[in-house]
């Protein structure tokens, strides 16, 4: 690994050296980087590989690259710019190669060397790249992103003409593809005619025998990929949506073209309502296209307008008597509400308007009248004219038909509902509307499912603001709490969690405290079980303290009964529980954090305890500065606790959270640590000298002064690393104190053994000699 390292660092030296000629880097610059790049080297020649360390290392070049131009154009040099350059964009490009044949599947990865490429202009390498990449990774958006880049950056039509062929072979499934395709025939026969009007621009009738019998030039191209695509799709939704990317088009580019997609929707479609309102939508979009690109004046535009609109309700008007059915009327009204909304004087908006209800009124007599368009009419005369009360009667009568005629259609009696609460007609009564609640919540819609979730949601929020609202009794809140929890029993998780804790604010600001306490008492266990319906309860019960001038214990049991429900169901999984609730107790009892802080480690799951740790430790630092902050407020010194650095207040507050039950037990003892470690090294340099004495002059002293100082030793060892591993925060608190135990019982049985060797039998030293003799 390291000669090959040094082969590649030996081959930069000349490029460095270049660059050092032409006082482009200092020589402490350039040790720089052949320091990083040792660096790099070495990462990228590991066993296992991580594709980071590639992308850092590319990075740090393309940043020299940088470097080097932006110094160069400071100097003013241009001199042999190549010869600066080329050398690190060929390690740019070999380390790009490298990474992308270790991680061939990374599409990014390919994406940014083709974008590096692009920055460098080099647009062969670039196309080089596209087709490299889409052997490996066959996407439809790859090869449009391919044929884009050749149309619109390199300016050749025919190599973008040959990927959308070749994306089609492929990806003839693929309905953006079609788009795409059918869309860049339009864009380079508009280029061909752009580009032709310039050259002939002085015969003009040179310019009108080739509008009339040039292939390419009326769009045929177009009209050829049109023909394909709907023989792969055959649906009408697939066929006009290529009218609407004409229409983002000049029209005299897609003039012909459109003709021929209608008269092709005519032959296939010409029974069916949706090709007449497509027919009825281009005349109108038609309009927009010569805004945009004919520059008319504001006289030309008005007169046009009018007769595109004129002639858009023409077409509809005819298509309505031929099929005169709830579709068709619906095509007609949303263009006329759509033309409503462009309308800007009022004259024409009173007259257009009339016009629309008097028709919405006859459609509705004959049942033609959909549900989206009713949510429109009423929405209209709800907004225009609901100050009015014939109109807000004859709104009354409309919905209370609308909720017979479309018995089973949720979001319909959900709208209905949301006008009811809103009309100011004093004959519909608070009876009525409950009535009306009732019926939908309790017969017709009892059952909630995952697609009408949202619906039901909204009705439920709507029926409890508006009892909240107008102020119902405690007995029917009651009751429809009740058959609201039934509902929810059989209801998806995110409707009952989320109702649970609003009934409860609800009963709190009508009924309560009391209500509000018994509701969480009987609810609180209830499935599901959710975090927010604790802590609403606690926000409560916080409110209502924060209200009572005098605070009793009352209000902080019950605060701390819902903590410990909290702590019950979500203690094990949830670090920010504990939190909350240790940040509470620091308000009110201080004594009892440290025990809660312990019933907290051993409740958490060892993967959290590190999480839980870190976090206490800065709420523990937060809670003693501002204790500190406000004892120097009490005694005048508040200008010198600005002094104080917050790095040692964490420090400090870390060290005595370290510190662990086993510990505080060995402080106790008030040890002088710094003299121990003195100890200790003191005994570690006697054993250098005791050893060898001990076996060339034989002597008990010496057995004895061996035997104690290698045990003492050992223990030490031992002791510093049952303190680090066998913690209270992993073990509890009784297995780190059984374990130093132990480990002081084997260390005395240990001295004890060695002292009778040395008293009974022949000594430490001479059986050591006798063991190596054997």
């Amino acid at each position: 690994m390291a000669e090959i390292v040094q082969q590649v660092l030996e081959s930069s030296i000349q490029e460095l050296t270049v660059l050092e000629k032409y006082n482009l880097f200092e020589s402490d610059e350039i040790k720089a980087i052949l320091k990083k790049r040792r660096e790099f080297e070495y990462r990228l020649r590991k066993v296992k590989k991580s594709k980071d360390d590639f992308l850092r290392y590319i990075t740090y070049e393309e940043s020299l690259l940088k470097l080097i131009r932006i110094r160069r154009e400071k100097s003013g040099l241009e001199i042999d710019k190549n010869e600066i350059e080329k050398s690190v964009l060929d390690r740019i490009r070999n380390l790009f190669e490298f990474t992308i044949n270790k991680f061939k599947s990374d599409i990014p990865l390919w994406l940014s060397y083709i974008n590096f490429n692009k920055n460098q202009n080099h647009f062969d390498q670039v196309s080089m790249l596209y087709f490299r990449m889409l052997q490996v990774h066959n996407k439809d958006w790859l090869w449009l992103q391919f044929a884009k880049f050749e149309f619109e950056e390199r300016a050749s039509s025919e190599t973008a003409r040959k990927v959308f062929l070749r994306a089609i072979s492929f990806h003839s499934d693929s309905k953006q593809v079609w788009h795409e395709y059918f869309r860049f025939e339009l864009l380079y026969c508009s280029k061909i005619q752009q580009r032709y009007k310039i050259l002939a621009s002085s015969n003009s009738s040179e310019l009108d025998e080739k509008q009339e019998h040039d292939a390419i030039w009326n769009g045929q191209l177009a009209c050829i990929v049109y023909k394909h695509a709907i023989n792969v799709f055959t649906d009408f939704e697939f066929a006009s949506s290529f009218i609407d990317i004409c229409n983002k088009l000049s029209h005299e580019t897609t003039k012909e073209v459109k003709i021929f997609i209608f008269d092709d929707l005519k032959s296939r479609f010409g029974s069916c309502e949706k090709y007449y309102n497509a027919l009825a939508w281009d005349k109108f979009n038609t309009l927009g296209q010569r805004v945009r690109f004919g520059g008319l004046t504001e006289e030309e535009h008005l007169k046009l307008k009018q007769e595109t609109i004129a002639e858009v309700v023409s077409i509809f008007e005819k298509a309505c008597l031929n099929f005169d059915n709830a579709e068709m009327w619906s095509y007609y009204i949303t263009f006329r509400l759509e033309d409503l909304k462009n309308t800007d004087d009022t004259d024409s908006r009173i007259l257009k308007m009339s016009e629309i209800i008097f028709t919405l009124d006859k459609l509705w007599k004959q049942n033609k009248v959909a549900y989206s368009i009713f949510v429109e009419w009423i929405m209209l005369m709800y907004l225009c004219n609901k100050k009015e009360l014939i109109i807000i009667q004859k709104i009354h009568l409309l919905l209370k038909e609308a909720s017979e005629r479309w018995p089973d259609n949720l979001d319909a009696h959900l709208f209905i509902a949301c006008i009811m609460v809103k009309l100011p007609d004093k004959k519909i009564s608070d009876s009525i509307i409950e009535k009306f609640f009732h019926d939908c919540l309790s017969r017709k819609f009892t059952k909630v499912t995952e697609e009408n979730l949202d619906a039901m949601m909204d009705f439920w929020q709507l029926y409890l603001d508006w009892s909240v609202q107008n102020k119902l009794s405690y007995s029917k809140i009651i009751k429809m709490v009740s058959q609201l929890n039934d509902v929810s029993i059989y209801a998806p998780r995110k409707m009952s969690e989320y109702f649970k804790s609003k009934v409860l604010a609800i009963i709190f600001h009508q009924f309560g405290i009391k209500k509000a306490r018994s509701y969480y008492q009987k609810n609180k266990t209830t499935s599901p079980i959710s975090r927010n319906f604790s802590y609403k309860m606690i926000e409560i019960e916080k409110h209502v303290e924060e209200m009572q001038e005098e605070k009793t214990e009352d209000f902080s049991n019950s605060i701390s009964s819902a903590y410990e429900d909290l702590i019950h169901h979500f203690g094990k999984e949830d670090v920010y529980v504990w939190l909350d609730y240790i940040r509470h107790i620091m308000t009110i009892d201080t004594t009892k954090v440290g025990a809660l802080y312990e019933k907290a480690l051993k409740s958490l799951s060892s993967g959290l305890c590190q999480q839980f740790v870190q976090q206490y430790s800065l709420l523990k630092s937060s809670s003693i500065k501002d204790l500190c902050r406000q004892r120097a407020q009490l005694t005048g010194v508040y200008r010198n606790l600005q002094t104080i650095s917050q790095t040692n207040l964490i420090n400090a507050s870390s060290r005595s959270l370290a510190k662990t039950s086993i510990t505080r037990a060995l402080s106790s003892n008030a040890h002088d640590h710094s003299k121990l470690w003195v100890v200790e090294k003191a005994v570690s340099l006697g054993l250098l000298a005791v050893i060898p004495a001990a076996f060339v002059c034989q002597s008990s002293a010496l057995d004895y002064a061996l035997a104690l100082s290698l045990v003492a030793h050992i223990h030490w060892g031992l002791e510093a690393v049952v303190v680090d591993y066998i913690r209270p925060a992993l073990f509890g608190p009784v297995i780190p104190k059984a374990a130093v135990g132990a480990l002081y019982l084997l260390s005395i049985a240990a001295v004890a053994g060695l002292f009778y060797l040395n008293y009974s039998d022949v000594g430490l030293s001479t059986a050591i000699r006798m063991i190596a003799k054997v």
